[in-house]
This record gives C-alpha cells, structure tokens and sequence, in this order.
C-alpha cells in the first residue's frame, strides 16, 4: 500500500504525506484525505453500507453485525456504531490496528479489561461464575457514562471510553501536583475532563496525547483511574446481581439512546434505592478482601466528588447537568449514604474526605475564575484540544503530525 501512496504523491500536484495515508488539495481550499485502500478481496460479500466498517472491524464482524444472536453481538453492535460515523474515532482505531497482527475489534477491547477483571477477581466464586459469561467492556462512546441492559440476548455491560479518559484528568488535576507535576498544568487537566463531558474535546488522546507525563507520575494516576472503573463496573454489576434491570426487547435497545452521560445505570433503574445499594453492595460483593473493599470505597468517593465538581462548573456557564435528578440521587446523597452503610473497617477517614472536599472548592473556584478571565478562548466550546503547558514542545497539526 505505501507504493501506491508513494505513486500518488508524485502524481497529483500539491499532494501531502499524512501520518495516516496522502492528504490532497481541493478547488475549494479543502482538503480530500485517503486514509487506506481496500482491496476487491476484502469487500467481497458485502453492501457497500457494511465496508464503512472495515476500517475498525473484522470482516467477520462485520458478518455478525448482520443479525444478533447472543449478548457478545449486541456488546459488538454499540461498539461499532459508536464509531462507524465518526471520522476522527476511525482514524483512532486505524492508528490501533498497527499494533496488532490479527485485528479484530473484539481483540482490542479483550486486551483493556484491566478493571473489570480486578473487580471480578475479588468477587466470591458464587458471584464471579455469574458475572464472567456476561458481555461487558468498554466502547468508544462520546459520553461519559456507563450502563447495564438486560435484552432478550442477555445482560450488557458497557463503560465509555471517553468516561476513563475523563477520570484520568480529573485524577491528574486532582493529584498530580502531589505526584510532582508542575502546577501550570492543573487547571488545563481540569479543563480537558470538562470538555470531555461536554462533548468538546476530541477522543483522540492515542493520536494525540496533550503531553507526555512522565512514566512515574502517569502509572499512579492510571492506578487511581483503575479503581475507579473497577467500581463502576461493579456497580453495573451490582445491578444484574440485585435484580434491578427489566428486560428490554432488542428492537427497542437498537433504536433508543442508551447512554445519558454519567447516569451509571441507563434507564432500566429508575428508584433511588437501588442506585444506592448498587454502590453499596458493588463494595460489599467483595467479601472476602478488605484492601480491595476499601480502594473502591474511596475510588467511589471520589467518582461522586468529581461529579459534584464539574455538576458546579455546568451550572456556573448554564450548561446540562451531569446526571437526572428524577432517576438517580444527588452525588452527595451516594456518597453520605454509602458512608453511613459501611462498617467502620471499611469507611474512609473523615479527614480524608474533609482535605478532598476541602480541594475541590479550592480547584472549583480557580478554575471558574480562569474561564472568566479567558471568556474570549471560548474554553468550553472552542474547537481544537487542550494540552498541558509543560509536556508538549507545540500542538501537533492535524492530520499532518497525528
């Protein structure tokens, strides 16, 4: 394929090599960008429609996305719609694709279950032999969230990607000037974890990362992250354990938007109690290992502190909030409840909590004021990307450098 790019390059005039394929100039000051060529071999037997997802599926896949037979193809199904329209996210996903001799979009998202099996691991073998044939795992969904669906082909679990990247941040502003990173890069991690709420902030981070953490400071952040997800997955869980989901007929799951950002559960739960015992006993499921009882507990905390956080700042600029007061409870109300439930053997130092809480209102209102003052940088709808200060020499060009 590189000769036929190299042949293209020396053929059309003002043609440019891209990190993905050749960019060519349009009449109009447009560019066209051709990203990969796809064989007569590959496209055999299927609809023009179905070749879109060639560049992030394989062809058996693709096959399977024709009809759904099991929870696994439904799991397949959002993935793969969750990216088939977007440009940016296949490029993502063509970038992934280099790293892996036999691709397959299952087979990556098999490689990142880091969290969900250490949530998993802890649970009792009783629970675990439940648990382990479901379909669960992350997808590249725009909005951070997470959600548990029981269908006629089974129970689904699925965790947005952009949910991770958003707690990474987060982590980072939250921590990383204890972790040693320089404080100018505190507000711009805060800002990038809004902007990956708001839907502003391009998924992009393989291609194009912000910075370059050091590896010292990026492996405690990732750790503080990977509790976290761990506890949603077992919130999730949680749910399917407790009874909590009403079946869905796989018609009405294909057409109806699941994934109201940050709603931890969609839309099969809609009684606070059961949000409340789903972030109970995704902590008390784990019977027999209090460490890991008590690194979910504060992973939880935090998840709630971080929602209540960016909650203020939406409110702050009129913009939508986080989660939907007529299906779930205050971030508040989880965290005092979920405290007032847990043993004293499991419950975090109120110390803790205070010197958290106490950070919180400090970022909350530096960053407030920062957007205020850079009210003309549009920072919560700018197009583009947010990078940290002192990891990045300059911004990468679009296309071109990424």
């Amino acid at each position: 394929m590189s000769d036929i790019f190299e042949k293209l390059l020396a053929a059309v005039p003002g043609a440019k090599r891209a990190q993905q394929g050749v960019l060519f100039p349009l009449e109009d000051g447009g560019v066209f960008h051709l990203q990969g060529i796809i064989s007569d071999k590959e496209m055999k037997g299927l609809t023009q429609d179905e070749t879109f997802f060639l560049a992030f599926c394989s062809k058996n896949e693709i096959l399977r996305l024709r009809s759904l037979n099991t929870c696994h193809d439904y799991l397949l199904h959002i993935r793969a719609m969750s990216i088939v329209d977007e440009a940016r996210l296949c490029r993502v996903f063509r970038h992934r694709k280099t790293k892996f001799k036999q691709w397959s979009l299952s087979k990556y998202y098999d490689s990142k279950i880091a969290a969900k099996h250490l949530y998993i691991h802890g649970l009792p073998l009783r629970l675990s032999k439940i648990i382990r044939p479901m379909a669960s795992g992350l997808a590249m969904i725009k909005e951070p969230n997470a959600s548990c669906r029981n269908s006629v082909l089974g129970t689904v679990v699925v965790v947005s990607e952009s949910l991770e990247y958003l707690l990474y941040f987060m982590n980072l502003g939250f921590y990383g000037p204890r972790l040693g990173i320089p404080p100018e890069n505190v507000l711009p991690s805060l800002a990038i974890a809004l902007r990956i709420l708001l839907g502003v902030e391009s998924l992009d981070f393989d291609l194009d990362p912000r910075g370059k953490i050091p590896n010292h400071i990026d492996h405690q952040i990732k750790r503080l992250t990977l509790y976290q997800m761990a506890f949603i997955y077992g919130h999730e869980y949680s749910h399917h354990l407790l009874g909590h989901l009403v079946p869905d007929s796989l018609d009405s799951l294909l057409t109806q938007n699941n994934f109201t950002p940050l709603n931890f559960s969609g839309s099969n739960s809609i009684n606070y109690q059961q949000e409340f015992d789903a972030d109970y006993f995704s902590i008390m499921h784990i019977e027999n290992n209090k460490k890991l009882q008590q690194n979910l507990t504060l992973s939880a905390i935090h998840l709630f502190e971080y929602f209540d956080f960016l909650d203020a700042i939406l409110f702050k600029f009129n913009k939508k909030k986080i989660f939907n007061s007529l299906t779930h409870p205050s971030h508040s109300d989880r965290v005092t409840n979920l405290i007032n439930r847990l043993d004293s053997s499991t419950r975090p130092d109120p110390s803790h909590l205070a010197d958290l809480h106490s950070v919180s209102n400090d970022l909350r209102e530096i960053l407030i004021s920062s957007i205020n003052e850079n009210s003309k940088a549009n920072l919560l709808d700018m197009y583009g990307s947010v990078y940290l200060p002192t990891y990045i020499n300059k911004p990468k060009r679009d296309r071109i450098d990424f």
